[in-house]
């Protein structure tokens, strides 16, 4: 819900891809700034592009959704992207995502 709610009612809309890019960057050199390394649970990149879904079921659907990150996505230099699903126990399910990842950064 990135830029949506209070955010939206005093700054109006903004691209919230670019919100989450603006808020990284400082994140990441504050983290750099103090010797720290950053991470930041991945499907906050997959629920924004895919209106609250988390990767995509097939692989047309992966591959547009590879698409969109490469073009909407940088991942700060640095910041670790952490992936997280107590829910799945299909193996092939992981390896999609695990794809789908590769995809944002190899971290």
């Amino acid at each position: 819900m990135v830029g949506l709610g209070r955010y939206l009612d005093i700054h109006g809309y903004q691209n919230r891809v670019d919100i989450i890019m603006s808020h990284l960057e400082m994140v990441v050199g504050l983290c750099k700034k103090y010797g720290l390394k950053p991470q930041m649970w991945s499907d906050m990149f997959f629920r924004l592009l895919t209106c609250g879904g988390y990767g995509a079921k097939n692989s047309e659907d992966a591959q547009k959704l590879v698409e969109r990150f490469r073009s909407e996505i940088k991942i700060p230099e640095g910041l670790e992207l952490v992936y997280w699903d107590y829910y799945s126990t299909d193996e092939k399910h992981f390896e999609n995502i695990i794809e789908q990842h590769k995809a944002l950064t190899s971290d």
